[in-house]
C-alpha cells in the first residue's frame, strides 16, 4: 500500500507537469497568434489541480488505476488529507511571504534573517535550531522573483471554485470520468486563451468573482 500511495503522489506531480501541453493542444485554432496562450500561468496551474483531483475520486481509483475498493477509499483519505495540508500551509505561508517580500524590496539593507524567523514563526510555528540561519536565502519563490507564490495560492483559490461549479450538480459523481467535464475544461477554460482576462475567465467558468469561500468549504468538508 505505500509504494501505491507513493506512486499516487508522483502520478499527481505527472499530471501537473502535462497541464501545460494539454493547454497548448487544446488553444482554439482560430485565435490569433498573439492570443494563443493561457490568460494567466495561473490558468494553467488551475488546470493542473483540477486533473490532480482526479486522483481522489473512487472510480479513477479503481476503474483507471485498478485498485481494490478497501486500498482506492485509503487512497483518497491520505490524497485528500495531503492535499488539505498543502493548501493551508500555503494560504499562512504565503501572507507572510508577501510581508517579507515588501520589506526585502522596501530595505535590503536591513536583518533580513531576522525579519524572515520574526514572520515565520507565528506563521508556521517554526522555532529553528539557530535563528541565524538565512533560510530565506535559498528559497526558490524568492530567488525566482516576486510574487511567485501569491499567485499560486490565487490559483488554489480559483481552482477550489472551479472544481465547486464543476460539481454542483453532479450529485458527488466522479466529474472528470463525464465526457461533459472534459469539455468543459477544454471549451471554457482553456480553448479562450488570452482573449479573456483571466479574472472574467474566473466568473465565466465558476459563475461568481474569485473569493475564498469555495477553498473554506474544501478545507472543511
Amino acid at each position: 500500500p505505500e509504494a501505491a500511495f507513493a506512486d499516487l503522489r508522483e502520478l499527481a506531480g505527472s499530471l501537473r507537469a502535462l497541464a501545460q501541453p494539454i493547454f497548448d493542444e487544446h488553444l482554439s485554432p482560430d485565435l490569433p497568434p498573439l492570443l494563443r496562450r493561457p490568460a494567466h500561468h495561473l490558468v494553467v496551474t488551475v488546470v493542473g489541480d483540477i486533473l490532480v483531483t482526479a486522483l481522489e475520486e473512487a472510480r479513477f481509483l479503481t476503474e483507471g488505476l485498478r485498485l481494490s475498493p478497501q486500498l482506492a477509499g485509503r487512497a483518497r483519505l491520505e490524497l485528500a488529507a495531503r492535499r488539505r495540508k498543502e493548501q493551508l500551509v500555503l494560504a499562512r505561508f504565503v501572507p507572510a511571504l508577501m510581508d517579507f517580500e515588501r520589506e526585502l524590496y522596501r530595505d535590503p539593507g536591513q536583518d533580513l534573517t531576522q525579519l524572515w524567523w520574526e514572520l515565520m514563526g507565528p506563521a508556521l510555528g517554526l522555532h529553528p535550531d539557530d535563528p541565524r540561519a538565512p533560510a530565506w536565502a535559498i528559497l526558490p519563490s524568492i530567488l525566482e522573483g516576486p510574487g511567485v507564490l501569491c499567485e499560486r495560492l490565487v490559483a488554489t483559490l480559483a481552482g477550489a471554485q472551479i472544481r465547486r461549479a464543476l460539481t454542483r450538480d453532479c450529485r458527488h459523481q466522479a466529474f472528470l470520468a463525464r465526457p461533459e467535464a472534459g469539455s468543459f475544461l477544454q471549451g471554457e477554460l482553456i480553448a479562450p486563451g488570452a482573449a479573456i482576462d483571466w479574472q472574467e475567465l474566473i466568473v465565466k467558468t465558476s459563475g461568481e468573482p474569485l473569493s475564498i469561500e469555495s477553498f473554506l468549504a474544501e478545507i472543511v468538508s
